[in-house]
């Protein structure tokens, strides 16, 4: 695509930007701790609490694993940080959505790019609006009724739902309610949203930190995680 014709989409994107001017108003972060607790939405959840000390144990040797650990910071700084930072950059300047800000930064040409992006959000959420079907569960469950003291009461509770004929499809229909409703109002709903459950999350992560460190053998967990097994 030539200069001009770059230049042309963007006047065109310009002006129906000016016409959409007073409902612009909607879809900005009303403060900067909004947003940043909105951001932290996006990459912390659950995976965080249950699946990563799990890739952890999959991916470490014998004796330790922090070359695990040292391999996951690599990639984190040469590819997860610069993406997320490349993504709110390109939102932020273009102010559109996936295929619109690729329109605009590169041309009608690779619009595509922008519809690969919202089909891998699709994806992601087919399956994680499930894994938060199973947290109302166990949230329902850990309130009402006793907690297991045992590994044998503890894979009952995860047979009872499983093997259940409605209840998996009620839980996936409550995750994509909420999650429906939490972007009703677009990034309005969004904000008031985080700002109330990305300080409980937080506030999980602290007590669960702190109360793992607590543990009678949280001492020999320390040691493995931070020795390498350059062997395995």
């Amino acid at each position: 695509m030539s200069a001009e014709e770059h230049r042309r989409i963007l006047r065109s994107d310009s002006s129906s930007e000016r016409q959409n001017s007073q409902t612009e108003t909607t879809r900005v972060f009303s403060t900067k701790w909004g947003l940043i607790l909105s951001c932290l939405g996006c990459v912390i959840g659950t995976g965080n609490i249950w699946r990563f000390p799990r890739i952890v144990a999959n991916n470490s040797g014998d004796k330790g694993g922090l070359q695990f650990l040292l391999v996951w910071m690599l990639f984190l700084g040469l590819w997860s940080i610069p993406v997320i930072l490349v993504e709110y950059s390109v939102g932020r300047f273009t102010r559109k959505a996936p295929v619109s800000s690729f329109r605009v930064l590169l041309g009608p040409w690779s619009t595509w790019c922008g519809g690969w992006m919202v089909a891998v959000v699709i994806l992601i959420t087919s399956y994680y609006s499930v894994v938060v079907g199973w947290c109302f569960y166990y949230l329902f469950h850990s309130i009402f009724y006793t907690l297991p003291e045992s590994t044998e009461a503890s894979s009952k509770i995860w047979d009872d739902l499983q093997n259940h004929e409605w209840l998996p499809v009620v839980l996936l229909f409550l995750s994509l309610l909420v999650a429906g409703f939490a972007v009703t109002r677009a990034v309005s709903s969004i904000e008031r949203v985080n700002s109330v459950i990305m300080p409980l999350l937080l506030l999980v992560l602290a007590v669960s930190f702190y109360w793992s460190l607590a543990l009678e053998y949280a001492s020999y967990g320390i040691t493995y995680l931070f020795t390498p097994d350059w062997l395995n």
